[in-house]
């Protein structure tokens, strides 16, 4: 079964694909809201309609990329306006499903599908995360902060650090239907990014959970051919505080990313 989370497109195709499927006369944002699991007009609900909304941009980015399209660009960016004119009329699905067909017919949902199996093949390697997966990052980073909150070795910015960015991978997994597979490498990286520049080590208890976490998702999302145990990424990955960066995703893009700290040296210690 094709991977279309994978790509933008395919994530496009998957959203559209399951709100055409519901009652016609029904309020989209009710089924939006089922789709990406969250209560009503939520704050995560607003953060999965903001990035649909960018998803059109991303398509067009990564059909860049390919060197011989085996189709015209043209073809492959053309159900791209249709659904940028939906989402220009109706941001927030308060229409009912029959509305949003009037823009999103059975020709785009086609095209879209053909886009994202042209992305897949030519752009994109990654297996589909599940659902239990996910599931599981999610609960990994809820230990970390938990365990950073309680770590008394960690000074006040290391602390901040850990809680934020295991939020945000949480963050990156509840929000894996809009920013798929490449939502996790970035926050990975952020998180990577950012240890390497704190001025404290964490417990062993918490450094464990890190690696566990970091073993998850480059398993999860084929991180560089990860090896086919967590246990074995993990080795194979290294120390986050000795090793070099595991991703190609960026590096902190925001202003609160950034923490004034010294490299720490490895003193062999685990």
């Amino acid at each position: 079964m094709e991977n279309h989370a994978a790509n933008p497109a395919g994530r496009l195709w998957l959203y559209f694909t399951e709100m055409t499927s519901s009652p016609a006369n029904g309020g989209l944002n009710n089924y939006a809201a089922a789709y990406f699991q969250t209560r009503g007009i939520s704050a995560l609900y607003m953060k999965s309609m903001a990035g649909l909304m960018q998803l059109p941009d991303e398509v067009e980015a990564m059909v860049a990329q390919i060197e011989s399209p085996p189709i015209p660009v043209e073809k492959l960016v053309r159900p791209l306006g249709k659904v940028r004119e939906y989402f220009n009329g109706d941001p927030l699905g308060a229409n009912p499903t029959k509305w949003m067909s009037s823009f999103v017919d059975i020709g785009v949902l086609n095209d879209l599908e053909t886009t994202s199996h042209i992305l897949n093949s030519s752009v994109v390697r990654s297996n589909e995360i599940d659902q239990d997966t996910l599931e599981q990052i999610k609960s990994l980073a809820a230990d970390i902060i938990d365990l950073a909150t309680a770590d008394e070795s960690l000074d006040s910015d290391a602390r901040a650090a850990f809680i934020r960015y295991a939020h945000r991978i949480a963050e990156a997994a509840d929000l894996y239907k809009v920013r798929g597979p490449q939502g996790l490498v970035d926050e990975l990286d952020r998180f990577h990014q950012s240890a390497r520049r704190l001025k404290t080590k964490p417990s062993p208890t918490l450094w464990e959970k890190t690696k566990q976490l970091t073993g998850v998702v480059v398993l999860a999302v084929e991180l560089f051919g990860a090896p086919a145990t967590v246990d074995n990424a993990i080795e194979h990955y290294g120390d986050l505080f000795t090793q070099q960066a595991i991703t190609e995703a960026p590096g902190p893009q925001h202003a609160d990313d950034i923490v004034e700290a010294e490299v720490v040296e490895d003193d062999g210690a685990a």
